[in-house]
């Protein structure tokens, strides 16, 4: 045992010079003296922990040995999280908030400034991790982020450098249904934007998510998206940027302002309003509208004034759904719904369509009732009919009526569907389904892509 130089000192030398052997106790050190000083190297760095000496505290992928997932690190627990930051695994990091202690406003972490902010990243109190340009420094292109890779990208946001956010897909790992990513909710949507996981949890607050006005959710209560709700945030970016009023545009202190959801290649209005609004330009003559559906609009406008509503989310007084429907309306206990089926919807999924009518049904939980009605042609006993639209429109208009006194009358329907076809063919033409196997992609909504895959391929010709 080395022994402390000092005269009549008979405690054990732990600290010296670097480099140099220990030769004094804790109580005589020296200024500059450090613990274990014979096992630093020529960098002033402990030998294990210099990458320049070799170091065997690194591993052959140039990571601590203990916090490289490649070789197994022992600071990962077995939800592949560090022991102490994992919640699961009742984490040191962690308070009884299930919030970082340092963090945590309840319990005064010690990383917060008086502004609740953390204080590295907090603008008014100069926090050390942001650059000149008020940006975190790592996340600064202008400044070379460290969090940027070659290819102008976040690291691990990066197929190409082979960030382990991915799976084998190709798909974020907490956002990949095959891999059952902790993201994905038992909907096999993405779980903060799962409305019903929204409805159906609650808050810190014992509240609904959606009704809680301190915690953060994706929905407004008009159970839509909040960037795209005209009544919660009437100035989105999201939305067409036209107004009705005298001028057809106009700005954002007159009048209402379009409902649906703006295209970029429309210069940020909507389809139907672009086509209004710039009957001359080219993207016009190639820009696509439900023609058909509008001609039945004006006509169900004039007849039934505003019982209708038109292609919006909005029906009910209180109640918002994510789907659309052509026409809808609320008669006595039921769903009155015109549905304008082009070319009878030949084409469409129709498993798709009856999973699209079960979940209306289940949003508004009342009866239905759905003319569909098909403007194009059809036959009846091999015959080509080619009925007049004012026909068609006159038959519609009293199917609607008959509908709406029997109801009012008191009368009921027996099943909670009730369809009735109108200009339909009468004989349904059957087409031998061959069975496909779909492709395994995903949508950039992280959605199943529901396309058959090509042959003898996992895959779409998309994918």
């Amino acid at each position: 045992m080395v022994v402390c130089e000092v005269e009549e000192c008979k405690e054990k030398a732990k600290y010296g010079v670097k480099q140099f052997q220990a030769s004094k106790c804790k109580e005589h050190k020296e200024k500059g003296m450090v613990a274990g000083s014979k096992y630093y190297c020529k960098h002033n760095k402990q030998k294990s922990q210099c990458r320049e000496c070799g170091g065997s505290a690194f591993c052959k992928h140039d990571k601590w040995k203990n916090i490289c997932r490649k070789c197994g690190g022992s600071s990962f627990c077995k939800h592949d999280k560090l022991k102490s930051q994992c919640k699961e695994c009742g984490g040191s990091s962690f308070c009884k908030h299930e919030i970082r202690k340092s963090r945590c406003k309840e319990c005064g972490g010690s990383e917060l400034c008086k502004h609740e902010i953390q204080k590295s990243r907090c603008k008014e109190c100069g926090g050390s991790e942001l650059c000149k340009h008020e940006i975190r420094k790592s996340r600064c292109r202008e400044c070379g982020g460290s969090a940027f890779c070659k290819h102008d990208k976040q690291k691990n946001q990066c197929k190409d450098c082979g960030s382990f956010s991915f799976c084998k897909h190709g798909i974020r790992k907490s956002r990949c249904i095959s891999c059952k990513g902790k993201a994905i909710c038992s909907h096999k949507n993405i779980k903060n934007q799962c409305l019903k996981c929204v409805l159906s949890e609650k808050c810190k607050h014992g509240l609904s998510k959606i009704s809680c006005d301190i915690c953060p959710c994706y929905f407004c209560i008009h159970k839509l998206q909040k960037y795209y709700c005209s009544n919660c945030t009437p100035e989105s970016n999201n939305l067409c940027i036209r107004r009705y009023g005298t001028d057809p545009i106009l700005t954002k202190d007159n009048s209402r302002r379009c409902e649906k959801t703006k295209q970029k290649k429309y210069d940020s209005y909507c389809t139907t309003c672009f086509i209004e609004l710039f009957p001359d330009d080219l993207r016009t003559k190639t820009a696509y509208v439900t023609i058909k559906e509008n001609i039945v609009r004006d006509y169900l406008t004039l007849e039934f004034s505003d019982m209708f509503t038109h292609n919006k989310r909005v029906s009910t007084i209180g109640v918002t759904s994510s789907r659309y429907i052509d026409f809808q309306t609320e008669v006595g206990d039921y769903i009155l719904c015109v549905e304008v089926d082009e070319y009878q919807h030949l084409r469409y999924d129709q498993d798709d369509e009856e999973e699209r009518i079960s979940q209306i049904y289940d949003h508004f939980n009342k009866n239905m009732i759905i003319i569909r009605f098909n403007p194009d042609n059809y036959t009846v006993n091999e015959i080509l009919m080619k009925t007049p639209i004012n026909e068609r429109l006159s038959a519609l208009d009293t199917k609607i009526s008959e509908i709406i006194l029997f109801v009012k009358n008191g009368g009921t329907y027996d099943t909670w569907l009730t369809e009735i076809k109108m200009f339909f063919d009468d004989v349904k033409k059957t087409k031998k389904k061959k069975p496909k196997k779909k492709c395994v992609g995903m949508t950039r909504n992280d959605n199943p892509c529901k396309k058959a895959a090509q042959k003898d391929r996992d895959y779409c010709r998309y994918h």
